[in-house]
């Protein structure tokens, strides 16, 4: 398995130098990764036919409920992230896991939310939300992924202590860690391109 950080928040170089330092293979400092963002419908499908053909990797940080499900419903888009961060519920139900499932989107969860929630309490519920989108990912079949979501370096973690978190709150460890390659690689051969690793050389 190859580790792939696919959404680290900074371009910063020495971020990334050590994010590998300790154990990613790759990030998106080696591949194009586009964040997008909207209040709408309208603006998020805009910047999706904007924005894809230039991805390698074309992430919505989650909105509203309405616009998440309208987002995983187009099979363009790759990663939602973050869904249901400042609001009171999962982010993700029923309906979201099914049409993210239907449609190849996944799941995207970043621990920079855990370090964010400073409180004792509010890590407790980022955690029980977590355990609960593991359980209806895998219940619909859906892909999901953890990234550092790293804005400054010590937000990093390796992908050993993201495996073993997530093997904590019963999800599958493994496969968490393995969409980010399993997505940029297919997305790579769509695009007639082979993404080659830092130090690799390309044959």
């Amino acid at each position: 398995m190859s580790y792939v950080d696919p959404c680290i928040e900074t371009q910063d170089k020495e971020i990334h130098g050590k994010a590998r330092e300790i154990g990613w293979d790759s990030t998106n400092a080696d591949f194009n990764t586009v964040f997008l963002e909207a209040s709408d419908w309208g603006e998020l499908k805009k910047k999706i036919s904007q924005n894809r053909e230039d991805a390698d990797i074309l992430v919505f940080r989650a909105g509203n409920e309405e616009l998440d499900r309208k987002a995983v419903s187009d099979p363009r888009l790759d990663v939602l992230l973050s869904p249901g961060k400042g609001r009171s519920e999962t982010g993700v139900d029923k309906v979201i896991a099914e049409k993210a499932a239907e449609n190849g989107v996944a799941i995207g969860l970043s621990f920079r939310r855990m370090i964010k929630a400073s409180k004792k309490k509010k890590k407790v519920s980022v955690m029980s939300d977590w355990r609960q989108i593991f359980r209806i990912c895998e219940k619909f079949d859906t892909k999901y992924l953890i990234t550092t979501g790293a804005e400054e370096k010590f937000d990093l973690r390796s992908p050993k202590d993201l495996k073993s978190l997530v093997r904590s709150l019963n999800g599958d460890a493994e496969k968490s860690l393995d969409t980010s390659d399993q997505m940029l690689q297919e997305n790579m051969k769509k695009s007639g391109e082979d993404f080659v690793r830092p130090g690799v050389e390309k044959k």
